[in-house]
């Protein structure tokens, strides 16, 4: 088997004014540039201002520059964004202003909402269904009523499970 010699690397010179020949790369980029340089214009204001005095004295009127020059890159026109109307008539009942309770009855792990929210609301319409009923009211029952008093239906789902869990009823039986 004949054994593979290592190529001898190019000799380096150790004259100071010695300038390898340019590779492919540098040859392609020199190209390049000097493409781009002969395409840009250069004008000579001498000239030009020379020109437009010639053709003004021959009754050429010069051609008129437009007062603002378009950018090279234009924006898409937008459309108006249309307004929809609000799917809600009238506005929500807010809550602000109301103070929480600091000594709040707490049961089975649930301390009842503070008086005077929405979650207390839902809260005593519960209990007052209950004490007229002899029954705790059903899931749907309560977001039957939320609807009609305009209450949000899953505040008043979750207060109503709430409520359940605060009075001990499981299943649909009182414990």
């Amino acid at each position: 088997m004949a054994s593979v010699q290592p190529a001898e690397p190019a000799p380096v010179s150790t004259d100071p004014d010695f300038v390898p020949a340019p590779d492919a790369f540098e040859t392609a980029c020199a190209a390049v540039v000097d493409a781009a340089a002969a395409q840009v214009a250069t004008v000579d204001i001498g000239v030009a201002a020379a020109e437009i005095e010639e053709n003004i004295d021959n009754g050429v009127a010069p051609v008129e520059q437009p007062a603002e020059v378009a950018p090279a890159v234009q924006e898409p026109e937008v459309a108006p964004v249309a307004q929809i109307p609000s799917p809600i008539a009238a506005p929500r009942a807010t809550s602000k202003g109301l103070k929480i309770e600091k000594d709040r009855p707490t049961q089975n792990g649930v301390r009842q909402p503070s008086a005077g929210g929405l979650c207390r609301a839902v809260w005593d319409w519960c209990s007052d269904f209950y004490t007229d009923h002899a029954e705790p009211p059903t899931a749907k029952e309560v977001r039957a009523h939320a609807e009609a008093i305009g209450w949000n239906t899953n505040n008043a789902s979750i207060e109503f499970y709430n409520w359940r869990k605060f009075n001990g009823i499981r299943g649909r039986k009182v414990a």
